[in-house]
């Protein structure tokens, strides 16, 4: 196979869902026209994500590759995120560049911040997506906490051809952790000013049991959430009240602090010592 130039790539777009396929195509057509694209669909994949089709998905994901190689793909996308486990044997099986519809939006939001709220449209995404996150990160040695969140009835409108509806559903989605989260964005500021001014006087336990107190409480809250079908706002609202805990331990771990000097008596001194010296 030749070496292939931006000008004469041949790029396999797979498809799980004839929704993707319009915006992929646009997208393309904006930053990447000189492209040779062919579009490959399997809208049975969905559907058989969580049905008795699933162990048959990793074979199937090589068999669509293998099929890009001999459709002379120099490249291969796949756009659908609920997919990352079947993608990435499909990547091992097959000798050619193929990427997760995922990576690049990963990669720009692991530069942001610790703390990153995913969204999707379609629920079995969201475990997949999660973990690919998280593995992303700790591959990087970075620490993040992903916070989940479906979009309900956005992909049904969508696939109704009701993109209005869509679109309005994920901004609400986006606004609900927003409106819970954000209002104590403060308390992890003030947290960290409390920590950086008791490194300063070499007094950082206060702050160091408080970051580990608030884990323990998202930790044993999440867990607890999780095993009573909890919803995504309920969620949010354990999230912002870790950052309370976070604050309101850290400024007590300062005012509790004894912060005066260290009243150490000094050594006496002997007057034969002096004399002799």
């Amino acid at each position: 196979m030749t070496t292939p130039t931006p000008h004469h790539a041949r790029i396999a777009r797979i498809h799980a869902t004839p929704l993707s396929i319009e915006p992929i195509r646009d997208a393309f057509a904006r930053l990447w026209p000189e492209a040779d694209c062919f579009d490959l669909l399997d809208d049975s994949l969905p559907r058989d994500r969580t049905g008795a089709g699933e162990p048959t998905l990793r074979s199937r994901f090589v068999a669509l590759s293998r099929y890009a190689q001999l459709a002379g793909a120099h490249g291969i996308l796949y756009t659908c995120s609920a997919f990352g486990p079947e993608i990435e044997a499909a990547r091992a099986a097959v000798p050619l560049p193929t990427l997760k519809p995922n990576e690049a939006m990963f990669a720009e939001a692991l530069r942001h911040g610790s703390t990153i709220g995913l969204l999707a449209t379609f629920e079995p995404s969201l475990a997949p997506m999660t973990a690919e996150l998280l593995a992303l990160a700790a591959s990087r040695g970075l620490q993040v906490q992903v916070r989940p969140h479906l979009a309900e009835g956005a992909f049904e409108a969508l696939a109704r051809g009701d993109a209005q509806s869509h679109d309005a559903s994920v901004i609400a989605a986006s606004r609900q952790y927003l409106a819970t989260a954000a209002p104590m964005y403060g308390f992890i500021g003030l947290a960290s000013s409390m920590y950086f001014s008791s490194q300063g006087a070499a007094k950082v336990v206060g702050p160091v049991l408080a970051q580990t107190a608030r884990l323990l409480f998202i930790g044993t809250g999440g867990w607890w959430l999780s095993t009573h079908d909890a919803t995504a706002a309920q969620f949010f609202v354990l999230a912002a009240a870790s950052m309370v805990v976070l604050g309101v331990l850290s400024c007590a771990s300062v005012v509790l602090t004894r912060w005066g000097p260290k009243h150490d008596p000094l050594p006496k001194v002997r007057g034969s010592d002096v004399g002799r010296r």
